[in-house]
Parts: structure tokens; sequence; C-alpha cells
């Protein structure tokens, strides 16, 4: 979580990289990882199903989004004909994940779980009862109960909307010596 915390700060307020000046010094100049005032400038990539290794572990989540070369999302989606695929297993297969191949989860601003009808969003602290639907497509109307999944996915995912949320509604609250992440 410390890692975690860390990389928001990075995202949030930028790096500091040391250029050279046009006199020939070196200073220091704040660069920014993602774009918020253009959105076009930044670089978003959904891959399916890679294959994470960590030691004698294998994982491969569902969907990664990627955004400028960083895992930023991890999606775990269960088949919705299967009547033994539930939102909450989704829900363990993220835990197994984060203690299985935690650096995945460095730079993780959010999860998704889904079983084809329900689909929620949280933080890698996130308990499941603390993962939220997306109700909207549009910010305005709210969407179908059934369509879960497609609100979530054109609601959230939406590149704007998507990096509002990384950068502008993610906090990190100390509990005594545990870091919660919320969304």
């Amino acid at each position: 979580m410390s890692i975690n915390q860390e990389f928001h700060r990075y995202l949030t307020d930028g790096i500091d990289v040391q250029v050279k000046l046009d006199d020939g010094s070196v200073g220091t100049q704040k660069i920014k990882i993602i774009d918020s005032l253009t959105i076009g400038n930044n670089h978003f990539l959904a891959v399916n199903q890679l294959t994470i290794t960590r030691g004698n572990h294998q994982r491969r989540p569902d969907v990664i989004l990627y955004i400028n070369g960083l895992p930023l999302v991890v999606i775990e989606l269960k088949n919705l004909i299967d009547e033994n695929a539930t939102i909450k297993n989704a829900y363990n297969q993220i835990q197994t994940y984060k203690s299985q191949v935690e650096q995945l989860f460095y730079t993780n601003a959010l999860c998704i779980i889904s079983d084809g009808l329900e689909a929620k969003m949280g933080t890698i602290t996130s308990s499941i009862d603390r993962y939220m639907s997306w109700k909207s497509v549009d910010g305005i109307t709210t969407g179908s109960h059934v369509r879960q999944l497609e609100n979530m996915v054109f609601g959230s995912l939406n590149p704007k909307v998507l990096v509002d949320l990384i950068l502008n509604y993610t906090i990190f609250h100390t509990d005594g010596e545990k870091i919660i992440k919320i969304l």
C-alpha cells in the first residue's frame, strides 16, 4: 500500500526530473504522468488475459487497462452463463492476484469486478461491501440496473471520466498503521 500511495502522489503531483536548460545549466521540471487537460495526449490500452509471473505463481487477469504504459485498472469478469460465477468469486480472484502477483498493484488505481450482470468498482483495500456500481453512462441519466457492466464500461471507463476518477476522486486514509484507499 505504501508503494501504491507514493505512486498515486506521482500521478497527481507529477515527477520532478532534471533537464538541461537553454543556458546549459541543469534545472528541475515537473512532468505529469497523465495529461488531464488534453485527454487525447494519453495512450489507453486494454489487454486481455496477460500472464503475470511472480515466483512460482502465474496469474492471468481478464483485462488490464493501461494508461501511458502503466497498469492502472484490473478487471475480473466471471461468465454470465456459469451459475457458479458470482461477484464474490470475482472479488476473491482479485484478492488472489493481490497476494500472488502483488507488483501488478503497485500502480493500480482501481479494480472492477463483474459476474456478467452485476458490475462493481473498488480499490485494492476495498472490502466487497465497499465495491460500488456505476449508475450512469453519461453522468446525467441513471442507466439500466440490468446493464450494470455496460454502465461501468461506457460510464466510468470513458477516458475523460477515468482520468478524473484517478486524479481527483481518490484519497488515502490512515487508520492506525493501516492505509485505506478510497475512491
